[in-house]
C-alpha cells in the first residue's frame, strides 16, 4: 500500500514538474490554465462535446490568453475487458480517446485526461456512474497510466483521491 501511494505520489509531483518545466521555457509565464469536462456537465460528456469545448477555446481566444488544457474528467470510461484493460465509452466517444488527443493537439492545445487512484472513479459515488466502478487506477497503474501517456496520447492526467483505499 504505501509503495501505490508513493508511486502515485511520484507520478502527480512528475507530472507537475514536466508541466511546469513547459511553462518556465515559455514567453510568457501563466499559471497552468484549461477547461475540464467535469466542471459543467460531469459524466454526461462525449466526443462532440469535447471538440466544440476545444473549438470554442481557439474561436474565443483564449488560447492566446494562456489557456492551454482541454481536461476530460470523468465519464470517457467504458468498465474494463476480460483481460483488465481499461475501455473507453464506445458510444459516447466513437472515434476514440487517440483520436480526441489528435484532434486536441491539432488546435495547439494539450489534452489532459482523469483517473482516480483508487479501484472507482469519483462518479461512481457521487453521480451513480456504475462504468466508473472498477476503472480506476488501483491495481492497474502502470498499464493505464501507459494507455492514456502513450498509446492514446495525452499530455496530463489529473489523478483523484476521493477516499482511502482500504485492502482486505
Amino acid at each position: 500500500m504505501k509503495l501505490k501511494l508513493a508511486i502515485y505520489s511520484l507520478f502527480f509531483v512528475f507530472s507537475l514538474s514536466m508541466v511546469e518545466a513547459q511553462e518556465k521555457t515559455s514567453a510568457q509565464k501563466t499559471p497552468i490554465m484549461g477547461w475540464s469536462s467535469w466542471n459543467n456537465f460531469h459524466v454526461n460528456i462525449s466526443e462532440d462535446i469535447i471538440k466544440a469545448q476545444a473549438d470554442a477555446m481557439i474561436s474565443l481566444k483564449l488560447k492566446e490568453s494562456g489557456y492551454k488544457f482541454i481536461n476530460i474528467d470523468d465519464g470517457f470510461f467504458g468498465g474494463r475487458n476480460d483481460k483488465g484493460k481499461l475501455q473507453y465509452h464506445r458510444k459516447r466517444f466513437p472515434n476514440g480517446m487517440k483520436s480526441l488527443a489528435d484532434y486536441i493537439h491539432a488546435k495547439g492545445l494539450k489534452a489532459g485526461i482523469y483517473s482516480d487512484a483508487g479501484i472507482n472513479t469519483c462518479a461512481s459515488e457521487w453521480d451513480k456512474d456504475t462504468i466508473g466502478v472498477g476503472s480506476g487506477l488501483y491495481g492497474h497503474d502502470e498499464a493505464d497510466l501507459k494507455l492514456m501517456l502513450k498509446t492514446w496520447g495525452y499530455d496530463f492526467i489529473k489523478i483523484d483521491w476521493w477516499r482511502e483505499v482500504k485492502i482486505g
